[in-house]
């Protein structure tokens, strides 16, 4: 694979084929159930993201973002970043399901009567501006990045799930070159890198991964085109 700043390459596809344990498998499957749903294609994006990770190590990415629906953003800018999510998708209610301890949901049921918890899962439905400051009010309880799950329904039937840490993964429909444009902008500027938006928008490819090896790296563009 070549990284070239701001300038997008192909890269060759290749079959690879193992053997894993059983149990490993079912737990790997469970996995990418839960992170990614049944969509076409979930097993390989998700054993291409784990072999990523496993092979940069210490070097991971600062930030990725691949085809505008699988995210690693900086844990930072999480709230930021799922509040710019839904005005891009122009929606104006949406519902909030997190999953934490029994306890954590207890107590942040107690702070804020307008969400309901069961075992754990709690859910409200709040408006697109009120994103921000939900999270951040929840904060000193549990962390955006903390939780054991998350799910974002927008009103159009898109949903953003998360792992936490930064990791979020967007289920829609196919995504128009605008969207993409604009999902792309708007992690640049959160991370602020909008000087090079302008041109990156501008040659982004159909399928491509955007990378920021450190706060202080340029992004990169990869076009990922299958061969």
């Amino acid at each position: 694979m070549f990284l070239i700043p701001l300038k997008p390459s192909v890269i060759s596809m290749v079959r690879l084929r193992v053997d894993i344990p059983e149990a490993l498998d079912h737990k790997f499957r469970k996995k990418i159930a839960n992170l990614f749903g049944f969509k076409r294609g979930a097993i390989r994006d998700a054993v291409v993201e784990a072999l990523k990770k496993w092979i940069s190590e210490n070097n991971e990415p600062w930030v990725s973002v691949t085809d505008a629906v699988s995210f690693d953003v900086d844990p930072t800018v999480s709230i930021p970043f799922v509040s710019e999510m839904a005005h891009i998708f122009r929606t104006q209610d949406l519902v909030i399901s997190l999953k934490t301890e029994i306890h954590l949901a207890n107590l942040v049921t107690s702070a804020f009567p307008s969400c309901t918890s069961e075992d754990g899962e709690i859910t409200a439905t709040i408006s697109v501006d009120e994103i921000e400051e939900f999270f951040n009010k929840i904060d000193p309880i549990i962390s955006i990045d903390t939780m054991d799950s998350l799910l974002l329904e927008f009103e159009d039937g898109s949903f953003i799930v998360s792992g936490g840490q930064g990791c979020f993964y967007l289920e829609t429909k196919p995504l128009s070159n605008e969207q993409k444009q604009e999902i792309i902008n708007s992690v640049l500027t959160i991370h602020g890198k909008e000087e090079f938006a302008e041109q990156i928008v501008k040659n982004l490819p159909t399928h491509f991964n955007l990378l920021i090896y450190a706060p202080e790296s340029k992004p990169m563009i990869v076009n990922t085109r299958r061969a």
